[in-house]
């Protein structure tokens, strides 16, 4: 009898899943709240991005005296050259996962 259970929770599991490019997904579970939890958070993640006033107070502080050595030019230099390289690359994501949804969307 236990195996006949397990065969039959073998085939439901089995009958309830679909595979695409190595990635099992299920057929019946979506939890599109958490997918809406996502998106918030990384709202919120945006929106702290957004905040000028830290580039703002770094700006006026190498603009004051005793302001730099080559070595601090340089790291600062490379830490916003990096800085900028991220942030584009983040608005490429999200354009690009923008177009993947709307592809989906228009079946």
């Amino acid at each position: 009898m236990k195996m006949y259970f397990w065969l039959l929770v073998l085939a439901l599991w089995v009958t309830n899943k679909v595979e695409r490019n190595n990635v099992t997904i299920s057929k019946t579970h979506h939890d599109i709240e958490a997918l809406s939890r996502q998106a918030g958070d990384l709202l919120s993640l945006f929106g702290k991005l957004s905040d000028t006033e830290e580039i703002k107070k770094m700006i006026d502080h190498w603009h004051g005296p005793g302001w730099t050595t080559p070595a601090e030019y340089w790291l600062v230099s490379k830490g916003l050259e990096n800085l900028n390289r991220h942030a584009e690359i983040l608005l490429d994501m999200r354009a690009s996962l923008l177009k993947g949804v709307e592809l989906v969307g228009a079946r």
